[in-house]
Parts: structure tokens; C-alpha cells; sequence
């Protein structure tokens, strides 16, 4: 029982927690929803469909820091019609976001689908309002889980925190194993990201070759301030440029905004104006594109050492996680759990 001077820090503790646990608890039904649905919709009927909205928008954003931000939006809308009912969507795969700090992912959608463009959708039997325009799972349909069960761990994270630090209850050992699960948690995250890269980078090098022309193209800045260790306020610019090409496949015109897998998302100033002097609006281009799903593309086969920061980050995450778990907890037990 805590005692009674720690009520309010347990009222604060339960809130948080609890917000943390409700939060967490949505997102995964949510991201687990979505993965069922993504794997059942390769099996849906398919109805056509008439794209009634698209565009783009922006919205600018600063934090406390005084970082910038623009986050950008492709807004779609698809029509169709199922036993006489009319039902309307704007989901193109389950899993797929259609906002993104990268300008050419909208403009990509957009162009993909633009407005009046007779396509089709698969839905749901069971539930016709239930639809997407393509069948299967995005590759970041697995964040919406993997974030809820980042924020159940928070949840439990707090109330531990709460027991040892207000009641000292004995719960340091599996604090620390929580604490270790994130590191592990993280590192499976961002390793199968970078072996994902990886692999259609190498698989690209042998994809079949198309003619293709650049059709867009954005200059793009984000502009960071942060207190270094000493204090100072440190200012810093990231710059990026942002494509998007159009090529055909079996007579069918695709849009792609990958320029190479693993490709960083900005740099410096020079690197960004070496990209857009490389792949100016209207340039023509050779496209490598998988005959499996001909809307993945890349305009440099392979891949550089740039594709290797992710799954090296990812590396290190998982193996201090791992060597934590094996070695430090163990021992950590010893000396902190019951009669230690």
C-alpha cells in the first residue's frame, strides 16, 4: 500500500500510465486490425472505382525548439458502387499513409491517381465500406503495432518507476528487462527496415530496364535548433531534393519517387543541387523496375554506404539489447532482486 504523502504522485503516475496504456492499447488494436485486413484483401472481390478527389496539401509546423517542419498530404477519395449501395474510400493499401515529410510521396499518389481517373477497388464482403485500392500491406504496416506495444511498454515503464521509486517494491530487475525489451524492440525494427533496403537494392541491380522521364521535382529544407551539452543553441539545415518519374510497363504508366534504396532524405546544400541537376523536370531516365510489382522502381541500381545506417543502427540496438538481457540482467538480478 503507498503511503499516504505519495497519493497525488500515485494519481499522477495512474493518469499517465493510463493514458500511455489506452493510447497504446488503440494503436495495436488498430495496427493489428490493418495487418488482418491487409492479408485477407489479396482474397476480396474487385469493383470499379472513379477517383473523385486528388490533390495535395501542406501544412507547416514549428516545435518549442524552433525546428520547422511541412508535412505533406495526398488527398484521395474513390467511389464505387456495391449492390447498389455507393460507398467511397481513401485508403490505397492497408498500412499505406498518405502524409509525409517527403513532398514527392503525395505528388507520387496524386499522380498515380488523379482526379476523374476510372481504376478499381478491392473491399471487404463482410463490410463493403471497407475498401482500398490496392490489395496486401504497405511495408510500414507493421509500425502501428510495433507503436502500441512501445506504448504499453511506456505504461508499464511508468507504474515500475512508480513501485520502486514510492514504495520501494523490489521491481528494479524487471524495470531494467522492459527497458532492455524497447532496445530489442527497436533494433528488429529498424534492422528489418535496413535488410529490406538491402535486399531490393541488390535485387535491383538484375530488374528489367524501361524508359522513363523526370515529371517533378521539389527542393525541400528543414531547418533544426537544439542546446548542445554546453548550452549553446545549435542551428543546423538539412537540405533534400524530392523526384518523381513516370515510366510504362506493358503499356501501363507508373509513377516512382525512389532514386536508390537506402537513399538519405537530406544533406547538404550542394548534395541536394547535384540530385535536382542530375533529374531536372522533363529529363529522360532509365528506370529498373521489379517485374513483380512493376510501382517499385529505383533509377540507381544497387546500393551505396548510405544503405548500411540503418540496419547497422538497427544492429547495434538489437545487440545491446541481446547482450544486456543475457549477461547485465542476470547479474543485475543478483545483486537487486529479492535478498540481493
Amino acid at each position: 500500500m503507498p503511503r499516504e504523502s505519495h497519493v497525488v504522485e500515485w494519481i499522477a503516475i495512474g493518469l499517465s500510465a493510463g493514458f500511455f496504456a489506452l493510447m497504446g492499447g488503440l494503436v495495436l488494436v488498430s495496427g493489428i486490425k490493418d495487418v488482418w485486413r491487409a492479408a485477407a484483401s489479396l482474397h476480396w472481390p474487385r469493383v470499379p472505382a472513379e477517383v473523385v478527389r486528388s490533390e495535395v496539401t501542406s501544412e507547416a509546423s514549428r516545435d518549442s525548439d524552433g525546428a520547422t517542419n511541412t508535412m505533406y498530404r495526398a488527398q484521395l477519395l474513390l467511389a464505387y458502387e456495391v449492390n447498389g449501395q455507393h460507398y467511397t474510400t481513401g485508403r490505397i493499401r492497408f498500412g499505406e499513409s498518405l502524409g509525409s515529410g517527403d513532398p514527392s510521396e503525395p505528388e507520387m499518389q496524386r499522380l498515380r491517381y488523379p482526379e476523374g481517373a476510372r481504376v478499381s477497388v478491392v473491399y471487404d464482403p463482410a463490410d463493403p465500406a471497407v475498401a482500398s485500392a490496392r490489395p496486401g500491406m504497405a511495408a510500414f504496416a507493421l509500425v502501428a503495432p510495433l507503436a502500441g506495444i512501445a506504448l504499453l511498454l511506456g505504461a508499464a515503464l511508468i507504474i515500475l518507476t512508480g513501485l520502486f521509486f514510492l514504495s520501494n517494491t523490489p521491481v528494479l530487475p524487471l524495470l531494467f528487462r522492459l527497458f532492455v525489451s524497447a532496445f530489442i524492440l527497436m533494433g528488429l525494427a529498424m534492422g528489418a527496415a535496413g535488410a529490406r533496403n538491402l535486399y531490393f537494392g541488390w535485387a535491383s541491380r538484375h530488374w528489367p530496364t524501361t524508359d522513363g522521364e523526370v515529371v517533378y521535382q521539389q527542393g525541400d529544407q528543414i531547418r533544426s535548433r537544439w542546446r548542445n551539452s554546453e548550452g549553446r543553441l545549435v542551428h543546423a539545415t538539412s537540405h533534400a531534393t524530392a523526384i518523381v518519374y513516370s515510366y510504362q510497363v506493358a503499356g501501363v504508366t507508373h509513377f516512382a519517387n525512389n532514386r536508390r534504396w537506402g537513399q538519405l532524405a537530406g544533406a547538404g546544400r550542394q548534395w541536394a543541387a547535384d540530385i535536382a541537376a542530375r533529374y531536372p523536370v522533363g529529363a529522360a531516365v532509365t528506370v529498373r523496375y521489379d517485374p513483380v510489382d512493376p510501382d517499385r522502381a529505383a533509377l540507381e541500381p544497387g546500393f551505396t554506404s548510405d544503405v548500411l545506417w540503418l540496419p547497422l543502427i538497427g544492429l547495434a540496438f538489437l545487440l545491446f539489447g541481446l547482450a544486456a538481457w543475457i549477461w547485465a540482467i542476470p547479474a543485475f538480478t543478483r545483486t537487486w532482486g529479492p535478498g540481493g
